[in-house]
């Protein structure tokens, strides 16, 4: 056998399954005989694949095929003599090319993730099969419903690999569409065989176009109408089943933003006519598409121009009857024109009064009037009107003969209720107004001789439809007592807001404030809102106006109400034509009670037709007797000595009246004439919240008055009454005066406080702009100064009223001039000389804005605020000194008052000496920047503001004094106690 194997043995991978094997015989020495044979040998160790090829002893040069494509051979060569097979050459390694995939991906489910997105899963072709590496993936698309295919490609690192699988999604997809879905693998060598197909739905989605087509045509009312008609969607933009559309237009105005209107059509709708537009308008019309998602984009506008609109024409007059009492009317009329014209039936010129029957469509008419009477004799005729215009009826006269009228009132028609012929002595019964409930009541009476006449109309029974429900607020009360207040109380405010209320709804209301009495044991002025709200609300007693004024009166009707603590009057006035003065109360001037009269000419000159009184017969027991426009009024001591009367006329004017008012109050206590401690004055109510209380202005008292009643001649309508004063003396007024100024010096000197702190605070840092730093130390040098001088004031006042016993002169206004005047003096000469002559930074400290210490600029504050505080602190030192040997020449209230100076004057000491301290300290830690100094400066001015809120707020004797005398008066507004005392039910 050979010793040695072939030699030069190699091997060439040529494709993907074959591998070229090259060699040549062993050499000579080692044949040891003829070689007759060759064996090749390959095997794959990845797949166990192998074999063993045998060429005949002339071939050097096989082609191993049957390969597996992208492995690893390792393979060898021996050669054989007769007498066997010698050794095999050493192990050669060849990798076979790479091929396409033998298999396709196994598709395992199609997902949904939105509408047009869906996710592909796939399992892994196994690496047996794979044939080479996995380059990436062809997906097939194929859109069954538009006839489209859709091949994307893409590679392995655009998917996302799951266990055994790997999925891909596919967006951008059409919409509501059958996707069939295949998918190829491929390797570089080529992609493998096409997987089976799997199907999915996407869904729907708003239509991506418009629809086509869009037309607009003038219709047979070309005034009003328009016809309109398209096409749907093309079918690629409808991604969907288009059900529905939406047409919008709109007027075009030039400059204006016009309101659109929005039709909606459902079903498989091409066109629609569209009414009720207006004559002479460019329209702007727009419509889109809709499906089961919603609507796609609008098709661009299209416009039209409607014509001009064609005005009324009659072309059916109501005839003219005659008829006798009793017998029912039937009136007829009709018109055409574009727009079809409404109706309205007039009667002598005016519109009928809602009493009859009246059907009215869009151009016809017809009025029933049943049984009727000779107060429905008269003119009547149709008015139609469209935008083209108003075009009136001929008139019907119609003519209803009563042979029978004596001793009868007639029929007539009053205030929207219809009376019918009545007998004297009778009491005729009437259907209230429309939209109010229950009946009115009128009484047929005779003048003085034989002719019957009407009485005043009684409208107690009429209630308004919002008053159909406040009767059940009476089983709440029950029911909840008290807790069902707040409810009942804003029931009743909601139900009369912007209401025509009737006598009924009064006597309801009082009804239910009745109840209210009973489940509240006592009210409080607190609870009360005499005065305007913080939101504008208006005062009760506004309120209970208001209430009063929605009452529906007629030209011959009056309402007059009396409950236990109040009485209500409504009274009809002639206006312009008045004749006489208008009189709330007949007989003598001095009647009981309040009597009230105004001229005819106010009458007139107002053009007054309504008149409404209240009289509160309780409420002076619990209302403020604080005057608004009085700085002497002292409410503990005061009075009001009558019933509260309210007035006003309707409609309201602006400013005064043309002539005075007159009212007459009857006093609750007489007081003589020779009683010079007291004075009346007539006051009227005030209700704002800046200033509220009783007010003197445009009222005065008339020579007529005595002691049992006062005169008051007041030029304008409100709340009023008569407040009983006592005459303040000359030393209650010093008082007042001295205390003015006291207050004077301390708001000033809290006020200059408050600005020091806030530089301090907030400014004093302010290093940055050199302008913005000298404005803050100018203003703080300043202000420093203006404090002091208020202090040295302070002192003054007490020096005059303590050492001189003197009443304290009205210095204030000139004093507050000099002090503003000599402190702006100081600071302001001082920052313009330092900081022209030698500039900003010579002038201002480099560390804050306040004075430099080198030069020492800072001396200007230090040397005068040292002179003043000396001087003050002397000042205050001498006066509690002498103070001790003052104190015995005081007695009764000027002792009071001179305990009162004495602690004011110890107040002023300490404040005195916390400001020096502070200013100290100030300086220093400006000067120095020392932090231990900034700490003190900031707790001495911590404690001089508790100081102030403690000693000038909380403790203070004059806050602590009017807190003790404020009283609660309580009120009782329907049950007048037999005995008048301070807790009055409500």
């Amino acid at each position: 056998v050979p010793s040695a194997p072939p030699s030069n043995v190699a091997i060439v991978s040529i494709l993907a399954r074959t591998i070229s094997v090259n060699w040549q015989p062993p050499p000579i020495s080692d044949r040891h005989g003829v070689i007759i044979n060759y064996n090749v040998t390959y095997y794959s160790s990845q797949w166990m694949h192998g074999s063993t090829l045998t060429t005949d002893g002339q071939t050097t040069k096989i082609l191993l095929d049957s390969l597996i494509p992208h492995t690893m051979y390792n393979i060898s060569v021996s050669a054989a003599t007769v007498i066997g097979f010698g050794p095999y050459s050493s192990d050669l390694v060849a990798k076979t090319l790479q091929a396409a995939p033998d298999v396709s991906p196994l598709l395992t489910r199609l997902t949904l993730i939105n509408n047009n997105t869906v996710r592909i899963n796939w399992q892994i072709i196994s690496e047996r099969q794979r044939n080479g590496i996995i380059l990436g993936y062809q997906v097939i698309l194929n859109n069954t419903r538009f006839r489209f295919t859709d091949n994307r490609t893409f590679y392995v690192n655009q998917t996302i690999t799951n266990g055994n699988e790997r999925y891909y999604i596919a967006n951008k997809l059409k919409y509501y569409s059958t996707y069939e879905i295949s998918l190829y693998a491929f390797t570089v060598a080529g992609k493998s065989p096409k997987s089976l197909k799997k199907s999915v739905e996407t869904l729907e989605a708003v239509p991506s176009g418009g629809p086509i087509n869009f037309l607009a045509t003038s219709g047979n009312l070309a005034a009003t109408s328009v016809i309109i008609s398209w096409d749907p969607p093309l079918l690629a933009h409808q991604n969907g089943v288009i059900t529905r559309y939406k047409i919008i237009y709109w007027v075009q105005r030039a400059n204006i933003a016009a309101n659109s209107s929005t039709v909606l059509v459902f079903g498989n709708v091409t066109s629609l006519t569209m009414y009720n537009l207006i004559p002479s308008s460019n329209y702007s019309m727009q419509i889109a598409a809709g499906n089961s998602v919603g609507f796609g984009t609008y098709h661009k506008s299209i416009f039209h121009l409607t014509s001009p609109a064609v005005p009324p024409n009659i072309t059916q007059s109501p005839q003219s009857i005659t008829v006798r009492a009793g017998t029912d009317i039937i009136l007829e009329c009709r018109a055409t024109g574009e727009p079809v014209p409404s109706v309205e039936w007039l009667y002598n010129g005016q519109l009928v009064a809602p009493v009859y029957v009246i059907t009215a469509t869009p151009g016809y008419g017809r009025l029933l009037i049943k049984s009727s009477s000779t107060g429905d004799s008269g003119a009547y005729q149709c008015r139609f009107t469209n935008m083209g215009g108003t075009a009136l009826s001929n008139l019907s006269d119609v003519l209803v003969n009563d042979n029978n009228s004596s001793g009868f009132c007639v029929g007539e028609i009053i205030n929207n209720m219809r009376w019918p012929k009545t007998l004297h002595g009778n009491t005729a019964i009437t259907n209230c107004p429309s939209s109010v409930i229950g009946n009115a009541t009128r009484l047929c009476r005779l003048d003085g001789s034989t002719k019957a006449v009407w009485a005043e109309i009684d409208t107690t029974n009429c209630e308004s439809s919002v008053f159909a429900t406040i009767s059940a607020l009476n089983q709440a009360l029950d029911t909840s007592g008290s807790n069902a207040t707040d409810m009942v109380i804003n029931t009743l405010y909601v139900s009369t807001f912007n209401k025509k209320l009737y006598g009924g709804d009064i006597v309801e209301s009082i009804t239910t404030l009745e109840k209210l009495n009973q489940v509240n044991s006592q009210i409080t002025e607190s609870q009360l809102q005499f005065c305007q709200g913080k939101n504008g609300g208006q005062d009760i007693l506004k309120e209970f106006e208001i209430l009063v004024n929605k009452v529906a009166l007629t030209s011959r009707n009056k309402l007059t109400l009396n409950a236990t603590n109040l009485a209500v009057e409504v009274q009809v006035l002639d206006g312009a034509s008045a004749t006489s003065d208008f009189q709330s109360k007949s007989g003598s001037n001095m009647a009981s009670g309040v009597y009230m009269a105004l001229p005819k000419a106010a009458i007139q000159s107002g053009r007054f037709t309504k008149a409404v009184m209240i009289r509160y017969k309780t409420l002076h027991q619990i209302m403020s007797t604080t005057l608004a426009n009085s700085s002497n009024s002292n409410p503990s001591n005061d009075s009001i000595n009558s019933q509260v009367f309210s007035t006003s006329f309707y409609p309201q004017i602006s400013g005064a009246l043309s002539q005075p008012i007159r009212i007459i109050f009857e006093k609750e206590k007489a007081i003589g004439s020779a009683n010079r401690t007291k004075q009346n004055q007539c006051s009227f109510w005030y209700p704002t919240r800046s200033q509220c209380g009783w007010n003197t202005n445009g009222c005065t008292s008339g020579s007529e008055s005595n002691s049992t009643h006062t005169v008051c001649y007041c030029s304008h309508t409100t709340t009023f009454a008569v407040i009983t004063r006592d005459n303040l003396n000359s030393a209650i007024q010093i008082e007042v005066h001295i205390g003015s100024i006291n207050n004077i010096i301390n708001i000033n000197l809290f006020l200059c406080l408050l600005v020091i702190n806030i530089l301090v605070i907030f400014g004093l840092t302010a290093i940055q702009s050199k302008v913005l730093c000298a404005v803050v130390s100018v203003v703080l040098h300043y202000v420093y100064l203006v404090a002091i001088l208020w202090l040295f004031r302070h002192t003054t006042c007490f020096y005059t009223k303590i050492v001189k016993n003197k009443s304290i002169s009205d210095s204030v206004i000139g004093y507050f001039l000099i002090a503003n005047v000599l402190a702006a003096i100081i600071a302001v000469v001082t920052a313009l000389v330092q900081a022209l002559r030698f500039g900003l930074d010579q002038y201002l400290n480099p560390h804050a804005c306040w004075l430099s210490t080198s030069p020492p600029i800072v001396l200007t504050f230090i040397v005068p605020m040292s002179v003043l505080l000396l001087v003050t602190l002397v000042f205050n030192i001498g006066l509690l000194k002498k103070s001790k040997n003052k104190s015995n020449n005081f007695s009764g209230t000027d002792s009071d008052d001179y305990d009162a100076y004495k602690k004011n004057l110890k107040k002023s000491l300490v404040i005195l000496i916390s400001i020096a301290i502070s200013g100290t300290l100030f300086v220093i830690f400006t000067s120095t920047r020392n932090v231990v100094t900034q700490y003190i400066f900031a707790a001495n001015s911590l404690i001089q503001a508790l100081y102030v809120l403690i000693y000038y707020g909380l403790r203070n004797e004059e806050i602590k004094k009017a807190h003790k005398n404020r009283k609660v008066k309580n009120f009782n507004l329907f049950a007048m106690p037999q005995e008048p005392t301070k807790s009055m039910k409500t």
